[in-house]
């Protein structure tokens, strides 16, 4: 139960980063056409 739990958690992170840097990339993007 504690190995699935830290799995879970380890998903979410890189969840959570994944989606930073999509978001981050996507607000570049804007940033430089707006320049």
């Amino acid at each position: 139960m504690a190995t699935a739990l830290l799995i879970l958690g380890c998903v979410v992170l890189i969840a959570e980063w994944i989606h930073s840097v999509l978001t981050r990339d996507k607000a570049d993007d804007l940033s430089e056409e707006q320049q």
